[in-house]
């Protein structure tokens, strides 16, 4: 059993309400590739132990003391698989950062993405986010005004077609 988390929609109906409104955006292929990603995701979730994860693991909910990082903000802490987290934190820094920090957050990941399965499971947890954050845009925007620029619609159809921030630090991985 998966996380019962808002921001991971864990569970098959929810998961299937939430794509139907992405598909109402982003189209029938898209969530044809998604639902895959989705399901080779939670067949990877299996491999790895569960454990008490964060959700939201940005870099906004830390408190850097100097020697010590200190998690804050659990409100969607959550019992699930280890490297859940792992999705928050490499959304977060790919998408703002250059080569060189890729490269040092894919060394700071290595034990994550070494393990079996995690490349399934960073895709599955990623569309999962964005398809929970494509209904949220929604929420904020019901008159779908240049949704096809919308972050969570981009990140969705990157992930789908293998251009995603996963995509980006696997390809720094030796």
């Amino acid at each position: 059993m998966l996380p019962d988390t808002p921001l991971y929609a864990f569970d098959p109906d929810l998961v299937d309400r939430q794509l139907a409104v992405a598909g109402s955006i982003v189209g029938d292929q898209t969530i044809r590739l998604a639902r895959r990603i989705i399901r080779a995701g939670s067949e990877a979730a299996g491999l790895v132990e569960r454990r008490l994860v964060h959700t939201d693991a940005v870099f906004g909910n830390v408190i850097w003391t100097g020697s010590a990082a200190i998690p804050i903000d659990f409100e969607f802490g959550s019992l699930g698989p280890i490297d859940l987290d792992a999705d928050c934190i490499g959304r977060e820094e790919v998408a703002r950062a250059d080569a060189s920090a890729i490269i040092a957050l894919s060394a700071a990941l290595a034990p994550v993405l070494s393990r079996s399965g995690a490349a399934d499971r960073l895709r599955g947890y990623s569309v999962l986010r964005n398809i929970w954050a494509i209904g949220k845009w929604l929420d904020n925007d019901p008159g779908l005004t240049d949704a096809e620029t919308w972050e969570p619609v981009r990140s969705l159809i990157a992930d789908t077609e293998g251009s995603g921030w996963l995509d980006q630090l696997l390809g720094t991985v030796r």
